[in-house]
């Protein structure tokens, strides 16, 4: 409807009445149509946006994807931190012991904990993991058993979470640890289980059963939240000091302990539209997982920043290897993570394939990623505003950006796709940098294994950037 179908209907109900129908056609009518017509298309382009942010699929805003995502009881991948080695040697001529997660921080206060145990002969120096992580500790005193008894973190807090353990002591003093549960699936009124939450206001919260779907913590228990934050993407070179705390510090003097290697490999939690993506699908899967792409998508989105992740069953390894009975009811695992060693990541992969239910009868292979790259050939002309030297500089670095090994742009929302020469083609053609320019691929782009990851290395590629001449030139 126009304005002028308006004016017309509000003519047409004056006309109804004696005193008003002397006003039909005027100004003032005219002037009082327009506003009521404006009035109600602003309502109505209203009443629709607040209809779009009511669909995950339409919204724009992050709370309210957020807000669907918990409809769906989904909760995002949280960040990861950053890992790697120290140097650890007795100093002294005793036997010492430090327990695993033990705390030190390097000379600018970046706190660094164990990832394993070590036992230390007198004057021996050992090679330690380590990760970028604080332990912070919430407590809550139950005042009165109540159905679905919640924790929020803060937002301050929320934003550095990598994991989060959940203790109950009981009044009798003793103190379990509770179990994470997905919608308190299978839980009845003795389960010690909870569930994890993420509100639109960005926090994350903890919640208990209500007596019948999971166990209330009692009236006057406590319930001990350890907080596993850390800085996000921070690296803390080699060689640096670092000092022990806490209740460890008395073993100052007695250790010396210097990163061994790069601690690094950190990745920030999800972002919206990572959210929005996953959380439409994420019902589908319900953590039950069956095969193939359920593996994909689970491991993608408890373990973040891989570049590259494959999954493939028995039939598919049959058809580059052949018949093999070893194979029955076998799932191959293979992929890269920026920062971390095959043997790292296949412990991570592990780790979390540990937790799924219904496993049944299913075998996990752990196969080792094999690199392999391609180079390209450029020849390309840039306008004479443009400095090759620096095209090319900034060209390596957005291939690498795009397709090189630590890229995490193989991912495409759904699964990990392979590299086409036409997608070579489109990005370049798209940074618009060159007039004109010719692209060859060396190497094949085509796997010739499932285990294959194939990338561009620009260090070994040839670029031939200069000039387009003008026409005078």
């Amino acid at each position: 409807m126009n304005q002028k179908d308006i004016n017309d209907q509000f003519n047409a109900l004056l006309k109804k009445d004696s005193w008003w129908s002397k006003f039909v056609d005027s100004q003032f009518v005219a002037m009082i149509s327009l506003f009521v017509g404006q009035m109600v298309y602003r309502c109505y382009q209203y009443a629709m946006r607040a209809l779009q942010e009511g669909f995950i699929s339409t919204a724009l805003k992050r709370s309210s994807i957020l807000a669907a995502a918990e409809d769906r009881s989904y909760v995002g991948r949280r960040i990861a931190p950053s890992m790697g080695t120290v140097k650890i040697k007795n100093l002294t001529d005793e036997r010492l012991q430090l327990p695993i997660y033990a705390p030190f921080e390097t000379g600018d206060l970046v706190p660094i904990l164990l990832s394993d145990a070590v036992d230390l002969a007198a004057g021996e120096t050992k090679i330690v993991p380590v990760s970028q992580l604080e332990v912070f500790s919430v407590e809550r005193t139950v005042g009165a058993e109540t159905p679905f008894f919640t924790v929020v973190l803060s937002k301050e807090m929320t934003a550095n979470c990598h994991s989060i353990d959940v203790y109950v002591t009981e009044p009798d003093g003793s103190t379990k640890r509770w179990e994470k549960s997905f919608m308190f699936r299978s839980a009845n009124n003795t389960s010690c289980v909870y569930t994890e939450f993420y509100k639109p206001t960005e926090q994350i919260g903890i919640r208990f059963g209500d007596g019948s779907t999971g166990r209330m913590p009692p009236t006057g228990s406590v319930v001990s939240l350890d907080v596993w934050c850390t800085l996000v993407q921070l690296t803390v070179v080699e060689g640096q000091k670092l000092t022990a705390l806490n209740e460890i510090s008395h073993y100052e003097q007695s250790v010396e302990v210097v990163t061994a290697s790069l601690i690094t490999g950190g990745t920030p939690a999800e972002n919206t539209e990572e959210t929005r993506a996953r959380a439409q699908y994420f019902v589908s899967y319900d953590e039950q997982i069956v095969w193939g792409d359920d593996y994909v998508f689970y491991l993608k989105n408890t373990i973040g920043g891989m570049s590259w992740l494959r999954c493939w069953g028995e039939e598919e390894q049959e058809r580059y290897t052949g018949y093999d009975i070893h194979n029955i009811n076998r799932i191959f695992l293979c992929g890269h993570k920026p920062g971390l060693t095959q043997d790292e990541l296949h412990a991570a992969f592990l780790a979390q394939l540990a937790t799924i239910p219904d496993k049944m009868n299913k075998r996990f292979k752990l196969v080792d990623a094999k690199f392999t790259p391609v180079s390209i050939n450029l020849i390309g002309k840039v306008p004479s505003t443009s400095v090759p030297n620096d095209v090319e500089i900034t060209l390596k670095k957005d291939l690498e950006y795009r397709f090189g090994r630590d890229s995490y742009k193989f991912d495409n929302g759904s699964g990990f796709e392979a590299i086409t020469k036409d997608q070579i083609w489109e990005y370049i053609k798209h940074l618009n940098v060159f007039t004109e320019f010719e692209l060859e691929v060396i190497g094949s782009l085509a796997p010739q294994n499932l285990e294959d990851f194939i990338y561009i290395d620009t260090s070994v590629s040839q670029f031939d950037i200069t000039f387009k001449k003008s026409g005078w030139q």
